[in-house]
């Protein structure tokens, strides 16, 4: 009985995922994997790097176990000896950086670069939402499908009823670009809006 014991828990272990590093010769193209076996990671791996079976090695990475059902932090791979670029500056984060953040899903040098990402971030989420509101109220009851975060090509997708398509504007301008077949909804739908703009008035 305690043979079969063993045998059984033996068994059970071996089906247990495991975390496994699939690599090509190209050091950026490695990725970590969970799988009961290091073929099915190795396959997995490949098909998630866009090469073939035969293209990737494969060995088992112990340390990332405990991380099995979910995902591997940034911090662990410094610990266990990997490095990654500042994702504002470009400098090499690994265990010997001072005080690298981890935040956003991305690792920094020092929390000025992690500040200046945020910073980032939040001018294009402001620039987007300029752009919707200009919309709205330019277009009053279209849907926004788009706003661009971008600083140059400030343009923003929307449909409007009777549209099959989406209509496209650009920040500041009159007019728009409409589908061929959107045309004749597009100035049904706009000209009790250009009637009243010719009092002075908006519904």
């Amino acid at each position: 009985m305690p043979n079969e014991v063993r045998s059984k828990k033996k068994i059970i272990e071996n089906r247990l995922e495991k975390a496994f590093i699939v690599q090509t010769d190209d050091p950026e193209e490695s990725v970590v994997r969970f799988a009961t076996t290091n073929v099915a990671a190795r396959r997995e791996g490949a098909n998630e790097i866009g090469t073939d079976f035969n293209m990737v090695s494969c060995k088992r990475l112990p340390w990332a176990d405990k991380f099995v059902g979910g995902r591997v932090p940034e911090s662990a791979y410094i610990e266990n000896g990997w490095w990654f670029e500042c994702a504002t500056c470009s400098e090499r984060v690994n265990d010997d950086t001072t005080a690298p953040v981890f935040a956003l899903d991305l690792v920094f040098c020092c929390e000025k670069c992690h500040c200046a990402e945020v910073a980032d971030r939040n001018a294009a989420e402001a620039r987007k939402q300029e752009i919707i509101e200009s919309l709205l109220a330019k277009f009053p009851g279209v849907e926004v499908t788009y706003a661009s975060k971008d600083e140059v090509r400030r343009v923003a997708n929307f449909k409007f009823p009777g549209g099959n398509e989406q209509a496209t504007w650009v920040l500041g301008e009159d007019t728009v670009s409409v589908a061929t077949r959107d045309v004749d909804a597009w100035n049904v739908w706009r000209e009790p809006f250009r009637a009243f703009d010719q009092i002075g008035n908006r519904p």
